[in-house]
């Protein structure tokens, strides 16, 4: 009965060591992943853009508002300017730079081996992939504002075509 009692304790220990790997494996991709997205500067990104399109927002958003107010033949009233800037501190909790890293995280490297990880996340720890962060961080910088700048002057072009559709055709 003893020799039995061993053999149980040793299968069950040997099932535990066999399905380990998988989760050892799967726990190390995610450790992995969460520290190339950290060695990346994620977050800071996520947050550079963040500010960045919320400055836009406001900018379009108060000239938005000045031509309506000015279509309407007046200024904007209190209660309008309020509204307005309630709509604003809406929009900037929309999405935060914490949450759009860890979207980031659960999907990233899903085609990669841990291995793979491993390599990657040596390449952005090594002074080199410190130098490709940092050019990353600078180019995305002034992308963002030439992009979100240009959303705008295109936003009003599409939005003045939509006006001029949905005006009544001219009579004749």
């Amino acid at each position: 009965m003893h020799h039995h009692h061993r053999l149980a304790h040793f299968a069950i220990a040997a099932l535990i060591c066999a399905s380990a790997p998988a989760a050892f494996a799967q726990e190390t991709r995610q450790e992995l992943v969460q520290k190339i997205a950290v060695a990346q500067g994620l977050q800071d990104q996520f947050e550079q853009q963040l500010a960045d399109q919320r400055e836009s927002v406001k900018g379009y958003g108060a000239k938005m508002l000045a031509d309506v107010v000015a279509e309407n033949g007046g200024k904007a009233t209190a209660r309008e300017k309020a509204a307005f800037d309630k709509f604003l501190a809406r929009s900037a909790q929309m999405f935060s730079a914490k949450e759009l890293a860890a979207k980031w995280v659960a999907s990233y490297g899903a085609d990669l081996s841990v291995s793979d990880l491993r390599e990657i996340l040596k390449h952005y720890e090594s002074p080199i992939g410190k130098k490709e962060v940092a050019a990353n961080k600078a180019a995305m910088a002034t992308f963002s504002v030439w992009m979100n700048r240009e959303a705008q002057s295109r936003a009003e072009v599409l939005i003045a075509g939509l006006m001029k559709d949905l005006q009544p055709p001219a009579k004749r």
